[in-house]
C-alpha cells in the first residue's frame, strides 16, 4: 500500500480466468469455477490483459503483412501504415464486444487493437540486440508507452 495515496496494486498472473483442477486424466479446466476471482471482489479497478491469448497469428511477422513483400523487419519504419483501415474485425473481438454490451455491471473496455495494428514501428525486435523478441514483448517507448498513457488518462478521468 502506498501510504501517500492509499493505493494498492496487485499483479495477479494466471493463464486462465477459470480454475484448473486435477483429474484422472491430468489437469482440467473447470469452466464453472473461478475461485481465484474471489480476490477480485475487493478491487475497485480490474485490468485484464488478455488479447494475446485470443488472437494468435504467430510471434514473428514479416513485412509482407504490411504489403511490403521481401521486408524482413521494421528497421527505420517510423510512420503508421499509409491509408490503413481497421479492416476485418477478428471474430474473437466481435464476441468480446457483444458480451461486454450485454453485461449489466458497468465495464469500460479500452480497445487499443486498431491503434496497435497501425504501428509497424512498434515491433522493436531488430533494435533490442536480443533477436527473436516478438510482438508480445514490445518495449517502451512506442506502442506500450502509448497504451500506458491512455490507461492512465482513462483511470484518472473515470475516478473523479
Amino acid at each position: 500500500i502506498n501510504q501517500d495515496y492509499g493505493v494498492s496494486i496487485i499483479l495477479f498472473t494466471s493463464h486462465y480466468l477459470v480454475d484448473i483442477q486435477q483429474d484422472k486424466i491430468g489437469p482440467v479446466l473447470n469452466l464453472n469455477s473461478m475461485s481465484s476471482g474471489n480476490l477480485w471482489k475487493q478491487m475497485d479497478v480490474l485490468i485484464f490483459n488478455t488479447w494475446l491469448w485470443w488472437y494468435r497469428t504467430g510471434p514473428k511477422q514479416g513485412g509482407a503483412g504490411w504489403g511490403e513483400a521481401g521486408v524482413r523487419d521494421c528497421s527505420r519504419e517510423t510512420t503508421p501504415i499509409a491509408g490503413a483501415t481497421r479492416g476485418v474485425v477478428p471474430l474473437a473481438l466481435q464476441v468480446q464486444e457483444d458480451i461486454l454490451r450485454s453485461i449489466r455491471k458497468p465495464v469500460h473496455f479500452l480497445n487499443i487493437t486498431a491503434m496497435s495494428y497501425m504501428r509497424k514501428d512498434g515491433h522493436p525486435a531488430s533494435h533490442n540486440g536480443l533477436g527473436g523478441m516478438d510482438c508480445t514483448h514490445w518495449c517502451v517507448a512506442g506502442v506500450p508507452d502509448t497504451w500506458n498513457q491512455i490507461l492512465s488518462t482513462t483511470l484518472l478521468t473515470q475516478s473523479g
